[in-house]
């Protein structure tokens, strides 16, 4: 980095694959609930199509910025934005979203989400 300006896209690049990797660590721990492996499962569909900083990171470091009360370090791993100036990733998001509850057992996709 130089001086008091922006990280390098270099920094930025390598700080933004240890926060997936926080992530992946943190929600793939043996024995996590079935709401963790689906977001695990989904974000790693971001991450893949590179769409992972625009729909969970941003939406994680503008709620970090604001007045947003955040009650417990937990809310922070399920803050993920549905929206985008780009119609295309959002159906993209969609359709990752799809696949993986698809991928959870049927019995463990009723428990978690209704």
């Amino acid at each position: 980095m130089s001086g008091r300006g922006s990280p390098e896209p270099e920094q930025t690049a390598y700080w933004i694959e240890q926060a997936y990797n926080i992530y992946q660590e943190i929600l793939t721990a043996d024995n996590a609930p079935t709401i963790n492996v689906y977001h695990a499962r989904l974000y790693k569909k971001l991450w893949e199509h590179e769409i992972f900083v625009e729909f969970v990171l941003d939406p994680i470091t503008e709620a970090l910025m604001s007045d947003k009360e955040i009650k417990h370090v937990k809310e922070l791993f399920y803050i993920v934005k549905f929206t985008s100036d780009d119609a295309e990733k959002v159906k993209l998001y969609h359709s990752l979203r799809n696949e993986a509850l698809k991928e959870l057992d049927p019995d463990a996709r009723q428990r978690s989400f209704f």
